[in-house]
C-alpha cells in the first residue's frame, strides 16, 4: 500500500496492483486486521486488487465483502503466482490453476458476478503455462476457455512459464525464458480480447516497443540496452513481434520497485498527456512523509501500530541509479535502526 502512494505521485495514469490477497484471507479477518488488509488512500485510483483462490464459492464471497467496503477499479485474479506455498497440492492456485482452465473460468465467473456483473471488470494474470502444461497450444487453450462467457476479456500475460517443484520465485522470474511474442501473438488469434505483456521489462522504452506508440521503435529491443542479452535459451524469432498487432497494455513489475523514478516520465511517455505531475523528489518526500504520519495517527488511534520499516521501504529506491544513491539508502537505515 505504501509504495503505491509514492507511484502515484509520480504517476497519475497508471494504474497500481495491490499484492495478491488471499480470498480465504479475506473471509477471516475483521476490524482492523481487514482494514489493513484491504484499505487504500482515495489518490491511489485506478487501483487493481489481486485475488488470489481456487475454490469459486469463496472467491464470489471473498469479492462480495470487498467489493461491499472498498472502491477498487478492477478484480484480477492471480494465475501465476510461482510461490510453492500457494501452488502445493493443498492449497493448488496461483500458476497451478494453469492446469485447470475450466475451474479457472468458474472461479472468475463468479468474481464477476459479486462484482456487479460488469460493473467492475474482471481480468486474469497468468504465466505462459508451467513445466507441467507448455507451449503456445496450451496457453491459447488456457485463454479460449477461461474467457468464454465468463465476464473476462483482458489477460495480463507474464511472458515466462513457471516451474512448479524446483524453483523459488526469485528463479522463476529470471531463468525461464522469456517469450514475448506470445503476448502479441494471443493478441493476433484473439482480437476481440486485450492483453498486457509482463516480465523482464526495465523502461519506458521498453514499454512503448510493445505498444506501437506514434514515433517510436515497435517489434523488437533492438538497440535497447537495457533489455540485455538473451540466454542460450531464448530465441530471436520470440523476442520480435513487428509483424503482428501491439498489446493494449504493459505491467511492469519489481523494476519499477526498484527504480521508482522510471514512472515520473509515464503520463506523458505513454498516456499522451501534456505533462507529468513533475514534482522534484524533494517534493515527493515532503508528500510522503506527510502521508506516513497521517497513516500512523490513523492507526494508533484505534490501537493498532503500523511498522514505520514498511512505511520507510518505498523511499530506500527513490534515488537509485543517481549519484549517492546507495549513500542515501545507508543513511535511511541508519536512521531507522536509530530510532
Amino acid at each position: 500500500r505504501h509504495y503505491r502512494y509514492l507511484a502515484r505521485l509520480l504517476t497519475k495514469k497508471t494504474v497500481l496492483y495491490t499484492e495478491m490477497v488471499v480470498g480465504d484471507d479475506v473471509l477471516k479477518k475483521s476490524g482492523i486486521h481487514m482494514d489493513v488488509l484491504l484499505d487504500f488512500s482515495e489518490i491511489e485510483h485506478p487501483i487493481a486488487l489481486q485475488l488470489g483462490g481456487s475454490d469459486p464459492e469463496t472467491l464470489r464471497t471473498a469479492t462480495d465483502i470487498i467489493c461491499s467496503r472498498n472502491s477498487y477499479d478492477e478484480i484480477n485474479l492471480n494465475c501465476g503466482c510461482p510461490s510453492a506455498i500457494v501452488t502445493s497440492n493443498e492449497r493448488q492456485f496461483g500458476a497451478r490453476l494453469m492446469h485447470d482452465p475450466e475451474l479457472v473460468r468458474r472461479c472468475v465467473s463468479q468474481i464477476s458476478r459479486a462484482a456487479g456483473g460488469g460493473r467492475i471488470p474482471v481480468t486474469v494474470k497468468c504465466r505462459l503455462g508451467t513445466n507441467e502444461r507448455k507451449g503456445y497450444a496450451q496457453l491459447r487453450d488456457f485463454v479460449s476457455t477461461v474467457s468464454a462467457e465468463s465476464g473476462v476479456s483482458h489477460f495480463v500475460v507474464h511472458a515466462r512459464e513457471c516451474v512448479l517443484d524446483g524453483f523459488t520465485p526469485k528463479q522463476n522470474r529470471c531463468i525461464p525464458p522469456l517469450r514475448p511474442r506470445w503476448a502479441h501473438q494471443l493478441q493476433a488469434d484473439f482480437p476481440h480480447l486485450t492483453f498486457s505483456v509482463n516480465g523482464g521489462i526495465y523502461s519506458l522504452g521498453m514499454v512503448e516497443r510493445h505498444l506501437g506508440l506514434p514515433g517510436t521503435a515497435y517489434g523488437s529491443y533492438d538497440g535497447l540496452k537495457e533489455a540485455g542479452a538473451r540466454t542460450d535459451q531464448e530465441v530471436a524469432e520470440e523476442w520480435a513481434w513487428g509483424d503482428l498487432p501491439p498489446v493494449t497494455s504493459v505491467m511492469i513489475g519489481r523494476e519499477a520497485y526498484n527504480r521508482p523514478w522510471l514512472l515520473s516520465e509515464a503520463d506523458t511517455r505513454i498516456f499522451g498527456e501534456r505533462e507529468n505531475p513533475n514534482l522534484s523528489r524533494r517534493e515527493v518526500l515532503d508528500r510522503y512523509v506527510t502521508y506516513g504520519e497521517d497513516i500512523l495517527a490513523q492507526y494508533q488511534a484505534r490501537g493498532h501500530e503500523i511498522s514505520t520499516r514498511n512505511l520507510l521501504k518505498p523511499l530506500f529506491m527513490l534515488f537509485s541509479g543517481e549519484r549517492c544513491g546507495r549513500a542515501w539508502r545507508r543513511r535511511l537505515d541508519k536512521e531507522w535502526v536509530e530510532r
